[in-house]
């Protein structure tokens, strides 16, 4: 699973894959193996290249996550990529105004999650999009109610193609 994590004023791509009990994780281009048990609640015990690590996880919603540790604590934001691309195409945009969620690359509707009108919040899929042979969940940037579905099942979409907006 490809994400991107947005920390410290800068986004980076995280490959996340499972192989048996361990997890492996590609940052940028550094590999990872780590090994990740629930300890109790939100807490989490983390073996990172052989060393160990205490974290406590908090989802904060709209993809923000805090992670702490001791006295340190971190705020990350995830997403998904074609979603992160999307917003940083598209600018900041205001709660209460309209946002037309665009393709960023050719692909076809794979699946349209939702109808005309659906109240969502930030971080619910909203369609599906088959794009290099990877189906990518299109998601609510913010809550919002889906305005229009501007695609259909199996249409085709070039990048910067109108999808649905989202009010």
């Amino acid at each position: 699973m490809k994400l991107i994590v947005e920390h410290r004023g800068r986004a980076d791509e995280v490959v996340v894959d499972r192989q048996g009990e361990v997890w492996l994780v590609r940052v940028g281009e550094t590999d990872y193996e780590v090994d990740a048990v629930t300890v109790a609640g939100t807490a989490r015990s983390l073996r990172v290249a052989g060393s160990q690590y205490e974290v406590d996880l908090a989802h904060l919603g709209d993809g923000r996550y805090e992670v702490s540790r001791g006295g340190w604590v971190e705020e990350l934001r995830v997403q998904d990529p074609l979603a992160y691309l999307a917003g940083r195409a598209h600018g900041a945009v205001a709660e209460d105004s309209s946002q037309t969620v665009t393709a960023y690359m050719p692909g076809r509707v794979a699946a349209v999650l939702v109808e005309e009108g659906a109240r969502v919040a930030a971080g619910d899929g909203v369609l599906v999009l088959e794009a290099m042979k990877m189906e990518n969940e299109i998601q609510a940037e913010r809550d919002g109610v889906v305005g229009r579905i501007l695609v259909g099942l199996g249409e085709a979409v070039e990048g910067g193609d109108p999808l649905f907006e989202l009010d």
